[in-house]
């Protein structure tokens, strides 16, 4: 009898610690302001650190999650017509800076900031939110604030100039 408030309470514990987790870079890309460019970019990663940040929900390595950043960027661009290569001409600093989850009574919010700058010296904070039901799949939610905050990138007109001249 005594086992299962021992074990509920285990079970709570555990579920309050972080956790590891990359996101996935295959969600399906939200609509933007269509842009087409045969330029070439290089997408390189500002964020040195590999450290794992504990953010309450997730333990982030910002380097791993810029990545990610980077290739779903990588793939929209070249769906407009782009080439990402190393030692392009034009190149785009990108660098998470935050995530943070929030879990509330009935949902469960995850912001994802990132910073990035062009080689012209343009530099810009984008947030991407993306919120779930409690019993949804968190970890895709994750995919989707990360999703959205390379949208909110190319959604600036600034950026999409940069890009396209």
């Amino acid at each position: 009898m005594r086992t299962l408030p021992v074990l509920a309470i285990s079970m709570l514990l555990g579920a309050c610690g972080a956790t590891r987790y990359t996101p996935n870079a295959d969600r399906p890309f939200e609509p933007i302001p269509e842009f087409t460019s045969t330029n070439q970019v290089t997408l390189r990663n500002a964020e040195p650190s590999t450290e794992e940040v504990d953010t309450g929900h997730w333990l982030v390595d910002r380097n791993a999650w810029t990545k990610v950043a980077i290739e779903i960027a990588a793939r929209e661009l070249k769906q407009r017509g782009m080439t990402v290569v190393d030692g392009a001409p034009k190149v785009l600093d990108m660098a998470i800076v935050t995530c943070t989850t929030e879990s509330g009574w009935v949902k469960i919010t995850t912001q994802v900031v990132m910073r990035v700058k062009t080689g012209d010296g343009y530099e810009a904070t984008y947030t991407g939110v993306n919120s779930s039901a409690m019993a949804a799949n968190v970890r895709r939610q994750v995919d989707g604030a990360m999703m959205r905050v390379v949208v909110e990138m190319l959604k600036d007109p600034k950026i999409v100039a940069w890009l396209t001249h």
